[in-house]
C-alpha cells in the first residue's frame, strides 16, 4: 500500500515516468490482493530494521511491473531502489502496519472483548459481595477483603487499559513516510510526503486508512 501511494505520488511530481509509475501500481496492488505471496521468502521479524523484507519487496514488485512493461525477470525496466523506492528509505517505509489497522483502534468501545470482560468481572463483583476474604500483601495475609471488592477492582484495571489503549492508539496514526534515511526528508521533492501520505488515506482500502496524518505535521 505504501509503494502504491508513493508511486502515485512520484508520478504526479514527474518524478517517475506515467509507464514506470502506472506498472509499480498495479505490481503493488497485485502484492496487496495477496497474488505474489510466495515471492515474500524473507522474514519479516529480520534484523537490520527490515532492510531485507523491504528490499524484498521492492524486488518483487520491480520484477512484476518490469514485466508489465514487457521486460523479462531481472531485466529491470523498473528498477527496485531507482524507481519503487524513489523518495523512500527503509527507515521511513518500513514501520508503517499502524495504518493498515482498522478504525476500532481509534474506539475503545470496538476493542470487542474489553467493554464485556469489564461488564463480567463487575456483576461477578456483585454477586461475590458478601464473601468475606483474607486480603495478601506481599505474600501474606493481610487485612479483610470482600471477594467482590476484588473483583470491582479487576473491572478497573481493564477499563484502565482500554482507556491507555485508546489514547496510545492516536500515536499509531502518525507516519514517518517522507521522513528519508534521517528524518529530515533530504533527497525527496517539498511535496512527496504530503502527497504519498494523501494518497495512502485514501487509496486503498478507504475503510481502514481514515485519518492517517504525518509526523511532521501532514494532516490527511
Amino acid at each position: 500500500m505504501v509503494k502504491y501511494a508513493a508511486a502515485q505520488a512520484n508520478k504526479d511530481l514527474g518524478l517517475v515516468d506515467d509507464k514506470r509509475a502506472n506498472a509499480i501500481m498495479q505490481a503493488a496492488k497485485e502484492v496487496v490482493d495477496g497474488k505474489w505471496d510466495p515471492s515474500f521468502v524473507v522474514d519479516v521479524f529480520q534484523a537490520g530494521a527490515g532492510v531485507s523484507f523491504h528490499m524484498n519487496s521492492n524486488e518483487v514488485i520491480a520484477n512484476r511491473a518490469t514485466e508489465l512493461m514487457g521486460g523479462k525477470l531481472g531485466d529491470y525496466t523498473v528498477h527496485p531502489n531507482d524507481h519503487v523506492n524513489y523518495g523512500q528509505s527503509t527507515n521511513d517505509v518500513f514501520p508503517h502496519p499502524p495504518c493498515a489497522w482498522p478504525r476500532c483502534w481509534n474506539s475503545i468501545n470496538s476493542i470487542p472483548f474489553l467493554p464485556d470482560c469489564r461488564r463480567a468481572l463487575d456483576a461477578k463483583g456483585k454477586e461475590f459481595h458478601n464473601i468475606m476474604k483474607s486480603g495478601r500483601t506481599h505474600m501474606q495475609d493481610a487485612v479483610p477483603i470482600r471477594l467482590g471488592q476484588e473483583f470491582a477492582a479487576y473491572a478497573v484495571a481493564i477499563h484502565k487499559a482500554a482507556v491507555n489503549l485508546g489514547v496510545s492508539s492516536e500515536d499509531l496514526r502518525e507516519l514517518g513516510l517522507g521522513g528519508s534515511a534521517v528524518g529530515t526528508g533530504i533527497n525527496t521533492h517539498p511535496d512527496y510526503r504530503a502527497k504519498a501520505v494523501a494518497n495512502l488515506a485514501k487509496n486503498l482500502r478507504p475503510e481502514t486508512h481514515a485519518g492517517c496524518r504525518h509526523a511532521l505535521g501532514y494532516a490527511v
